[in-house]
This record gives structure tokens, C-alpha cells and sequence, in this order.
């Protein structure tokens, strides 16, 4: 498309409304969603925000960050091609197309560039913030952190960077690890913990994510400081602290004081904030606390690793050694479902909550998925077996097992899965008719009443 045709066509988007779609012109197979600030106009330059979902769902994830971006004057450029668990590719043509497709239709500060992604994509921003160093300004993660190609402690971290993670998201332990390597190497960064799983945070986390970027970017000279909006934030940042305090949280409370000085100190009074939470670390409340995340955090570390050898093992084992039952005591989703539910020990329920999350992931989709591509199908339907017990809701994880069945010349198991995902609101069962997988059932009457809904 020549450079005309994108002027053109970049004036019929109209400020103050979100568009689903506008193809890059520099790659016809990417789009994304577009959000322009009602006060929108070419006679400035405007912060950009690039949004990287995991499951390529721009337009919503550009709605979540919408409402953020009006108050505070940004542009919102958010991927319709992105994902996660797969091939790279795809994320950096993504990048590539918006990037180039934005500037050249846009005028973008070039000192205030930001990224945030979820998931894996919170992983393609700071690929993004690395490739573009010195171009982007920050990065937001939520629920995933840095990819193993960019270690904070072995390079520099050349963005501010603010992680939001839930409590119960299987990733909460890699991301508060994170954090004490962000802090150690002096980068600027900030850790929101919020309520929930693996999911994107409220919106009211994304606005601050947003905010915290506009008052480093204040500190940085980057744009004037604007006291107004600097009083706003620290106001409802210390009643969120004295909230959590008053909720019993004084672990979460003293962090949460120790931030809000440290982010606002220069533009805010901070002595009693910085008072406040000396007093809290020194409480019996507070070592009570400290103590049972540590404990919790160590089991769940534990855990993992006896169940990762375990999953391990299977690969050394003959076909007809794995064990669906040896590997269930490993897991012990029994036990972990009784810790989960302890009521009397609360960081110990949510380790078992992060780590019940993460089994289901892991067993339900992505190990599953891997074995699947390395032609391991034994291994890949024994995952399945413990993904169905984690997660038996899930129809597509049905699927998923009767698939596995199939490949691995068990029909009878395979209808078994089916029916189960039938019976949990599995839908498009037209898309099985035609798949080669299933042509040894086609004539069998079960199967066909299946595929007829029943």
C-alpha cells in the first residue's frame, strides 16, 4: 500500500471509537485493533501502547485497556495475529507489521513507546522491548515474565517494567522471582499481585500499570509532571494499602507502603507512608506472614520437581510400563485438592491452587501437544488421563484424550472421551466428520449417534 493510501485511509479512523480490524500495510496477513483517544489529532505526537494476547484476540484485549488509554491520552495498537505455545513466527511478523504500520500512519512519541502482553505474549513485549532497545520505554507483563533468551540478571534491562500476576496463576512464583532479580540488578519494575488465575488482570490493574508508566515517565522528564494526575494515583494507591492492612494482609500491606514511597517520593510527601511500613515488618503479624509465603513457596517449588521427574521418568519407561496410576500417587491431586481447601492456611491453599492450575495446563494442553508433534502418542494420551482429572469440565480436553485414544489404536477409549466431550457442551462436531482420525468409527452406530448431539 503506498504511503498516500495509508494517509487516506488512517483519516476515516475515527478518535474515541475502537476498530477491530486494520490490516498493516507493510504485511496484508497482519491486523490489529485499534484504539485513537477521543482527543486524538496529527498536530501532536501520542504514547503508544502494543498489545501481544495469547490467543489473538485483540480487539477485546484492546477494549480492557481502552477506558485506561482515553484518561490518559494514548493510542492502543493491539495484535489480531499473536499466540502463545507455538512457533515464534507468527509474534514477530506481528511486531514487525505493527510497529512500522503504526509509525507510518501515526506520529508516535518516540520517547514514549510501551508494550504488554499476556501470557506468552507478555513474553513477546519484552522480546519487543529488547529488539527496539533504547525505542521502547517500558514493558508490562501480565502473567508471564521474561522469556529464558533474556535473563534481567546476565543483560541489561533497557525498559521499565511493571508485572501484574494472580495469586492463583501457576506463574505467581516465577514472577515474584522476578521481581527479587529486578530489584537486585536495580532495574525499575513493580509487582501487582491481584486476585484470580491465569488471566488477564482487572482493568483497574491495567489502568495503573499504565499510570506507573506515566509517573516514570514524569521522573524521566519525559513528558511534564502533572499533579493532578500524580495526587489521584497515590491517593488510591494508599487507600488500597490501608485496605489490604486492614483486611489482616500486612505482608501485602508493608509491600504495598514501601512502593507507593518509593514511586512517588519527589512528587508526594512519603515519611508517614515510609513509617507505616517500617512498623508493619516489624510486627509479629508480618513474620507470621513472611513465613508461611516462604514455607508455601518452597513446597510448591518441591512439588513441582517431584512431579516433573516423575513425567520424566515416563520417557525412560517402555510403552507398556506407563503407569497412569503410578503416576496419579506422584501427583496425589487428592492431597492437593485437600491442601487447596485448607481454610486455616492461606498461602498454603493458594500454592495448591497455583500448582493444581499449572498441572491442568500442563497435562490438559501443552505436554500433551508436544508429544503429540514428536509422535509420542502413548505418553501424550497418559497426560490427557491426569488432564481430564484436573480439569474434567473442559470438553475440548475430552477431545483432546479421544484423539490421543485414537492415535494410539484404542477406539473404544476414544469413544469413551468423546461421548464425555459431547456430554460437556463440545461443540462443531462437524469438523470431526471429515478428519481422517476417525474414519475406523464412521460406521460404528455409537459414534454416530454422537455426532448427531447424543
Amino acid at each position: 500500500m503506498a504511503a498516500s493510501s495509508v494517509v487516506a485511509e488512517t483519516t476515516a479512523l475515527e478518535p474515541g471509537k475502537l476498530v477491530e480490524k486494520v490490516v498493516a500495510s507493510v504485511d496484508p496477513e497482519q491486523s490489529y485493533a485499534l484504539y485513537l483517544p477521543s482527543s486524538y489529532g496529527a498536530d501532536r505526537r501520542w504514547p503508544v501502547l502494543y498489545l501481544f494476547d495469547a490467543r489473538r484476540r485483540g480487539a477485546a484485549m484492546a477494549r480492557h485497556h481502552q477506558a485506561a488509554a482515553e484518561r490518559l491520552g494514548w493510542i492502543v495498537v493491539s495484535s489480531n495475529n499473536s499466540e502463545s505455545d507455538g512457533e515464534f513466527e507468527p509474534n514477530r511478523r506481528a511486531m514487525i507489521a505493527m510497529w512500522e504500520d503504526s509509525h507510518a500512519r501515526f506520529p508516535i512519541d518516540p520517547r514514549r513507546r510501551y508494550a504488554a502482553g499476556f501470557s506468552g505474549g507478555g513474553r513477546v513485549a519484552v522480546i519487543l522491548g529488547y529488539a527496539r532497545r533504547g525505542e521502547v520505554a517500558g514493558v508490562i507483563g501480565w502473567g508471564a515474565g521474561f522469556p529464558p533468551t533474556h535473563e534481567p540478571v546476565t543483560e541489561w534491562v533497557p525498559f521499565d517494567y511493571f508485572a501484574a500476576v494472580g495469586d492463583e496463576d501457576f506463574n505467581y512464583p516465577e514472577l515474584a522471582d522476578l521481581a527479587k532479580q529486578l530489584r537486585e540488578v536495580g532495574a525499575r519494575h513493580r509487582l501487582r499481585v491481584f486476585e484470580g488465575g491465569h488471566d488477564w488482570p482487572p482493568k483497574e490493574v491495567a489502568a495503573e500499570a499504565m499510570t506507573w508508566m506515566e509517573i516514570e515517565a514524569m521522573k524521566r522528564g519525559l513528558r511534564p509532571v502533572d499533579l493532578p494526575l500524580v495526587t489521584a494515583a497515590f491517593e488510591e494507591r494508599a487507600a488500597a494499602a490501608a485496605a489490604l492492612e486492614g483486611a489482616g494482609r500486612v505482608r501485602a500491606a508493608a509491600a504495598e507502603l514501601e512502593a507507593l514511597a518509593e514511586d512517588f517520593i519527589g512528587f508526594h510527601e512519603v515519611d508517614e507512608v515510609e513509617n507505616r511500613a517500617a512498623a508493619l515488618r516489624q510486627s509479629t503479624e508480618w513474620a507470621r506472614a513472611q513465613a508461611a509465603a516462604e514455607e508455601a513457596l518452597a513446597w510448591e517449588a518441591a512439588t513441582i520437581d517431584r512431579i516433573r521427574q516423575a513425567f520424566n521418568a515416563t520417557a525412560a519407561s517402555s510403552p507398556e510400563r506407563l503407569g497412569l496410576d503410578e503416576v496419579l500417587d506422584v501427583v496425589d491431586l487428592h492431597g492437593l485438592r485437600q491442601r487447596a481447601a485448607d481454610g486455616e492456611r492461606f498461602e498454603r491453599a493458594l500454592a495448591a491452587e497455583r500448582m493444581l492450575a499449572k498441572l491442568g495446563a500442563q497435562t490438559a494442553y501443552t505436554l500433551p501437544r508436544r508429544m503429540t508433534q514428536q509422535g509420542d502418542h502413548r505418553r501424550a494420551l497418559l497426560m490427557l488421563e491426569i488432564g481430564v482429572r484436573i480439569v474434567p469440565e473442559s470438553p475440548r480436553t475430552w477431545l483432546r484424550l479421544a484423539e490421543a485414544a485414537m492415535r494410539t489404536g484404542d477406539p473404544q477409549r476414544a469413544l469413551e472421551g468423546l461421548a464425555e466431550a459431547v456430554e460437556r457442551g463440545l461443540d462443531n462436531l462437524d469438523e470431526i466428520v471429515g478428519e481422517p482420525l476417525w474414519a475406523p468409527l464412521r460406521e460404528n452406530p455409537r459414534f454416530e449417534r454422537l455426532l448427531a448431539g447424543g
